[in-house]
């Protein structure tokens, strides 16, 4: 079936519904389109042609052709009986027509308003004119009745339907065999997927085989590159300790070969000596008396005596004398010591028993060294901004940068660690304890006290608490010195704070004096005085720092110190080039002469060690 009749179908059954809905109403009752309303088009026809009928014209009575005059009146037919007739009698299908021309693709099928309703198979007349059957009716304008007919029976979509008659029927018979052969090609192609995915299993496999035998024989190269290398490391011990064997076998038969030699000059002096001494006693015989003996007696006489009787010249008796002294010398030199330390050994002895003294002055150490660390923090935000007048770098000739001033809170948070080392069961009661107990109590509290003088800027006091503090820390250097430190740990908790204390203040208090005199202004230190105090100042930390072993921390805290008097002295407001050239020489040669004594006593105790002699 056709487009075109599936169309027909269903404008008929549409029609048929719409006259099965309102059955009763007559055809003098259909609305009339009035005079004024513009005369609708074909289309718009066609689409209401379920509605309404053609009017009928009151003053011109219809023309009726002659062919159609003696045709017989069409009966009166219901709804039902038209859409049977309309079954037994389909429209018959029309072959399409394909357009030629532009203006006929776009131009619309246009309808006769006045021919009447646009389906002429369903028999709708007007109230003058009878229902004329469209398979005997043909009219003048066959070409306009042909045009209305492909019209309504296309729906309004007459290119569209031809469009889509115009495609072939399908090769059935093709489809067919295609479904008929899909099962065996759907098996082919199973077939094929197992064939490659066995191929890729294969290919992985194979891949996997090929890299777990590289990675083997990768781990067998390797344990045979370390088997080699540790056969090889095996053989050069070998060789090493056989050559080492060797050399003690050598060594061993040249001292031997030294001690024999050294046995045979001995009992050869030894000889000489005795021989000297019969030959003496023999001349000093023959002097004081005569012989008794006769010539013709000589069997009579001793052996020795024989031999005396033959005297040693002059040289071979100052040879032989010579001989002995040497040989006293080095026996000597056998016995004595052969490496004298340059500084007092430690004490190695047990600790006396702890008192209440010791519990006082740790307990007065811990209290100052914490006490004196708070006020180092509270201060030296304010030395180091630069906010206090009397310790600002332009103040003299040997004021130090604020950022010396650094060095404070170490110094004495170092000092509590020694406070609390202090406390250890070794350090309760030992003798060095003991002797540097409460002088360091009594520098740091000096240093605290320099603090908060130089806080309310009281230059004098500031002065007098620095003096007190670097005497007193010199008294603890040299207590220090008599008591040696008998490990590294105690270098580092009693000796390190001490000696960094010390070297930083020799500088604190020279610069504390000047700074007095300067904000007294009645006295300007010139430049000669305070390059003289650089030189002493210098001096002074050298002879301090290569005590005992060498006094590195001491030479450090000093060339700290040297070096912040340095560089305001190039950079700031008050320079000076000799000051500055001196402080950096003095902060230099101090470092270099401790250094130079740690190395001589490293040096002597290594040759000590080896059995040579050291001479300091």
């Amino acid at each position: 079936m056709s487009t075109s009749d599936t169309d027909t179908t269903a404008a008929s059954e549409a029609l048929a519904r719409l006259r099965k809905e309102a059955p009763d109403v007559p055809l003098s009752s259909a609305p009339q389109r009035s005079k004024d309303a513009p005369e609708p088009t074909g289309q718009s026809m066609s689409g209401a042609s379920t509605q309404y009928l053609v009017p009928e014209k009151p003053h011109t009575p219809p023309v009726i052709p002659a062919n159609l005059a003696q045709a017989p009146p069409a009966p009166n037919l219901g709804p039902e009986e038209r859409v049977s007739e309309r079954i037994a009698h389909p429209v018959p299908r029309h072959l399409p027509t394909f357009p030629t021309k532009i203006d006929e693709l776009l131009a619309p099928a246009q309808d006769d308003p006045a021919t009447g309703p646009s389906f002429r198979h369903m028999g709708q007349v007007t109230k003058s004119s009878k229902a004329i059957d469209s398979s005997n009716t043909i009219t003048e304008n066959s070409q306009a009745v042909a045009t209305r007919e492909k019209t309504a029976t296309s729906g309004g979509f007459a290119l569209i339907n031809d469009w889509l008659d115009s495609f072939e029927d399908p090769d059935w018979q093709k489809i067919g065999d295609t479904v008929y052969t899909s099962p065996r090609r759907f098996k082919v192609w199973i077939s094929t997927v197992r064939i490659e995915r066995a191929r890729a299993a294969e290919l992985r496999e194979r891949t996997r085989l090929l890299e777990e035998a590289h990675s083997k024989a990768l781990a067998e190269n390797t344990k045979r590159q370390a088997t080699q290398d540790a056969e090889l490391q095996r053989s050069e011990y070998e060789r090493l300790e056989l050559e080492h064997a060797a050399e003690e076998k050598i060594e061993q038969e040249l001292h031997q070969k030294h001690l024999r030699e050294e046995e045979q000059l001995e009992l050869a002096r030894h000889e000489q000596i005795a021989q000297a001494r019969a030959q003496l006693a023999a001349t000093q015989q023959t002097v004081q008396f005569d012989s008794p003996l006769s010539p013709a007696e000589p069997s009579t006489a001793s052996p020795l005596a024989s031999t005396a009787r033959v005297p040693l010249g002059a040289h071979e008796l100052a040879a032989l004398v010579s001989h002995a002294k040497e040989a006293i010398a080095k026996h000597q030199a056998l016995v004595d010591p052969i490496y004298v330390a340059p500084y007092t050994l430690p004490d190695t002895s047990a600790n006396q028993a702890s008192t209440s003294q010791d519990l006082i002055r740790r307990i007065i150490l811990t209290a100052i060294a914490i006490g004196a660390s708070i006020v180092a923090f509270w201060v030296t935000g304010d030395l180091v901004a630069g906010s206090l007048d009397g310790q600002h770098a332009r103040s003299s000739l040997l004021s130090l940068a604020p950022t010396a001033y650094l060095l404070l809170p170490l110094i004495f948070v170092w000092a509590v660690f020694s406070s609390g080392y202090a406390w250890l069961t070794s350090q309760r009661s030992a003798n060095r304890q003991r002797a540097i107990g409460f002088l360091l109590s009594a520098a740091l509290a000096a240093g605290g006290l320099w603090l908060l003088f130089v806080k309310v800027e009281n230059l004098l006091l500031a002065f007098i608490a620095a003096l007190l503090c670097i005497l007193l820390l010199l008294r603890t250097v040299t207590e220090l010195n008599k008591n040696t430190a008998r490990n590294t740990i105690e270098r580092v908790f009693t000796d390190a704070p001490v000696s960094l204390m010390t070297g930083f203040f020799l500088v604190i208090t020279v610069s504390s004096f000047c700074e007095l005199l300067a904000g007294w202004e009645i006295f300007d230190v010139p430049e000669i005085l305070a390059a003289i105090f650089v030189v002493g100042l210098g001096y002074l930390a050298t002879s301090l720092a290569m005590t005992e072993r060498g006094r590195i921390i001491l030479a450090t805290g000093f060339g700290w110190g040297m070096f912040w008097l340095l560089v305001p002295r190039l950079l700031g407001p008050n320079p000076s080039i000799w000051v500055a050239v001196l402080a950096g020489m003095a902060g230099f040669v101090v470092i270099l002469a401790t250094e130079n004594r740690r190395y001589q006593i490293h040096h002597a105790e290594h040759r000590a060690a080896r059995g040579k002699r050291t001479v300091f």
